[in-house]
């Protein structure tokens, strides 16, 4: 019970943080999840700072935290995530989120999910997104030891709605309230023990306009280097049908990061 509690002090923590910080468009949350903790209460920070001179001159900073509760048959996080971004004394990147979710363990291969999340993104004209979810994650192939061991591999389905609350800053500012199916396929290799290799993809289509979808597909690779410290590198692909006035409809990003848990 007290380390519950204090999985629910750091969560308001990370959520008092979230009034305050910037977000993504559209979250990956199979990469915020966690298959290889031990029951009990875990947290961890991390940075990443690229600096970029000659030809281009940028600097782009990016920050998150998280806090994570497992027992046999629950799992609580909550993180929060910032990025900015800045080009000749001009910011040309400002985005964060903050994601609470629990998973509550039905059988071995069944998993209902519940999940609220706070968003915006200026690049885009986001000022802000809210949503809140439940849903079943199946199990269609799992390991329990998945990452720990090379040549094993777990594949999720997972299927649910949402509500979505939008405002974007256009000439009136424009507020829409939806439900969107969200569904996403997610996929992870141990190529060795200390290497894993994801790929995640996500499909979320408005209820009563197919035309009005988003898919999210991600890759990456994930390199334990000790028992605390984790790089990782990632490739985006966003694709939005009905995007905000004067916005394209895709964006491509690789991300590079260290990961320190303690």
């Amino acid at each position: 019970m007290k380390k519950l509690n204090r999985f629910i002090l750091a969560v308001e923590f990370i959520a008092a943080l979230g009034i305050f910080t910037p977000a993504l468009t559209q979250v990956n949350t199979e990469n915020l999840r966690k298959n290889d903790l031990s029951h009990g209460f875990h947290t961890a920070i991390q940075f990443d700072v690229s600096a970029v001179s000659g030809n281009s001159e940028f600097s782009k900073l990016t920050g998150s935290a998280r806090t994570d509760w497992i027992s046999k048959r629950m799992y609580l996080f909550g993180v929060v995530k910032y990025q900015r971004g800045i080009q000749a004394n001009k910011v040309f990147l400002n985005k964060g989120f903050i994601h609470i979710r629990s998973i509550h363990r039905v059988t071995r291969f069944l998993y209902i999910e519940e999940f609220i999340q706070k968003e915006f993104n200026d690049f885009i004209l986001l000022i802000g997104r809210n949503l809140a979810g439940t849903g079943l994650r199946t199990a269609l192939i799992r390991s329990e030891d998945a990452l720990k061991k090379s040549g094993l591999m777990q594949l999720y389905l997972g299927n649910g709605f949402m509500w979505e609350n939008e405002k974007i800053n256009s000439r009136p500012i424009m507020s829409t309230d939806v439900f969107r199916s969200t569904n996403y396929l997610s996929f992870c290799l141990n190529l060795d023990p200390r290497v894993a290799l994801r790929l995640v993809g996500y499909y979320q289509v408005r209820m009563i306009n197919f035309n009005d979808y988003r898919i999210l597909l991600e890759s990456g690779l994930v390199f334990n280097l000790t028992k605390s410290l984790t790089f990782q590198t990632a490739i985006d692909l966003r694709y939005d049908n009905e995007p905000p006035k004067h916005i394209k409809r895709h964006d491509l990003e690789l991300t590079n990061g260290i990961r320190i848990t303690f």
